[in-house]
């Protein structure tokens, strides 16, 4: 396969067809080509908006035949905790992580992650 024909079969387009019971996702490559599967049948739109901030950031551009790869990168780059939401940082040595034995891990919420981030909040009614 030439390199013109590889570019053809990167991912161009991942979209999504969801309502809370089922989710479609229909993915197309450079050359048109298009195929199309099912997310999860269990609060699918949950699921849709997982696929467009998780997976697809990953998976654009990349080789759509190469499943493989995908399935072993894209749960590696989102592993980790991006923006510092723990200081000081968990340690991952040879793909472990050193649990400290101080109270709360040993770690403490960074107070700038969470002025940044969305907040929910579910409780028992009185």
């Amino acid at each position: 396969m030439t390199v013109a024909s590889k570019d053809a079969d990167r991912i161009v387009s991942i979209e999504s067809f969801s309502n809370q019971f089922v989710g479609l996702v229909r993915v197309t490559t450079a050359d048109g080509a298009s195929g199309w599967g099912q997310m999860a049948p269990y609060h699918a739109d949950i699921t849709a908006l997982i696929l467009h901030r998780q997976v697809a950031p990953h998976a654009l551009g990349e080789l759509a035949d190469d499943i493989e790869g995908l399935v072993a990168t894209i749960p590696e780059r989102e592993h980790k905790f991006p923006g510092g939401i723990f200081t000081p940082a968990l340690d991952v040595t040879d793909g472990t992580v050193a649990i400290p034995d101080a109270p709360g891990w040993g770690v403490e919420i960074n107070p700038r992650w969470l002025t940044g981030a969305e907040h929910a909040s579910s409780a028992l009614a009185d």
